[in-house]
């Protein structure tokens, strides 16, 4: 089952009825353009969640707008989510301790950590047990580019189950997937915005709390990097963000703390824009670019719906630009 490309809205309450009324098993999110997917999985759950017809008892939400580092980080996050119903959850969280204190001795790549099959073990279990459905929620994606097998995670999501997942990668690689796509540049705004609003809840999540941003600086570092990408004859993308074993390269932190962008106490802006860096790299692209080339005035770079103030006021663009040499 393949859904067009369509509006957010309209997508979003497609796969809820299709989730409640058990028409498919498994469902694929396609973003647009990298942006809206995970947003949507998150209201999709916590509609779920509130829905009178309760046709999943337990869901799990591994929701966040950020690349897993290994399949093994993907799984720890599973688990936690499941820690209401594992028999020992202080177990669990101590064979992953255990196995990354041993791969650190040995030497093995942060991305190379792999799944572990007792906690596999344990999860399957978990949900075999459950007198009801279960429906996994999930960002399947691993800073390779891959994905991972949720069946390999513990959570059986064949056919004979009543189990159902509810995923997306940032890529189009299932038949059973709805497409996301905004029907005007002011829905388009709006996607980048909720995307804004999943980025910060992560940098605040991940960080115990101790990074705070706003969805409103997210969106500051997401339009800046587009500006220095529209100006890339004159300054090198390569200087910006280049490959480093998936870490935010200080170039990156440099021009968003350095510029301007993220402003206030120095240390603490530092650790915000390195923890924004990777994840905003991750999004943008060219035919992001191209879009919004074609919807703001190159003279400018500020979107032509001023009222949405998600870019600095124009004199402030023009400040910026005269201030700084791009190259």
């Amino acid at each position: 089952m393949t859904i067009p490309g369509n509006p957010y809205e309209v997508i979003k309450n497609s796969v809820l009825r299709y989730l409640l009324d058990g028409s498919f098993q498994k469902m694929y999110v396609e973003a647009w353009e990298g942006v809206g997917a995970t947003a949507l999985l998150r209201e999709v759950a916590e509609a779920v969640e509130k829905s009178e017809k309760r046709e999943f008892e337990t869901v799990i939400k591994v929701v966040r707008p950020a690349p897993f580092g290994n399949r093994r980080e993907m799984q720890r996050a599973v688990a936690e989510q499941l820690n209401h119903l594992l028999r020992s959850p202080w177990v669990t969280a101590a064979a992953f301790d255990a196995a990354d204190e041993d791969d650190d001795f040995k030497g093995v790549e942060f991305s190379s950590r792999d799944l572990l099959s007792e906690v596999a073990e344990k999860i399957y279990r978990a949900v075999r047990d459950r007198s009801s459905s279960v429906l996994l929620v999930l960002c399947n994606k691993i800073a390779d580019g891959k994905s991972i097998d949720p069946n390999d995670l513990g959570i059986p999501i064949i056919k004979g189950s009543r189990n159902a997942l509810l995923w997306t990668s940032g890529m189009n690689i299932s038949r059973e997937g709805v497409r996301i796509q905004p029907s005007n540049e002011e829905a388009a705004l709006d996607l980048v915005y909720k995307e804004a609003v999943e980025i910060a809840r992560y940098i605040e999540e991940s960080s115990g709390g101790s990074l705070r941003t706003t969805p409103q600086v997210v969106l500051r570092c997401f339009w800046y990097y587009l500006l220095l990408l529209h100006h890339r004859a004159e300054f090198n993308r390569s200087a910006l963000l280049l490959p480093d074993g998936g870490r935010p390269l200080e170039a990156a932190v440099k021009y968003f703390v350095c510029d301007g962008i993220l402003q206030g106490d120095d240390a603490a802006s530092w650790e915000i824009g390195k923890a924004l860096a990777p994840v905003i790299e991750s999004i943008v692209n060219d035919r992001l670019l191209q879009f919004w080339e074609k919807k703001i005035p190159s003279s400018t770079w500020t979107p032509r719906e001023e009222k949405k103030e998600l870019l600095p006021r124009r004199l402030y663009w023009s400040t910026l630009l005269s201030h700084r040499e791009i190259g």
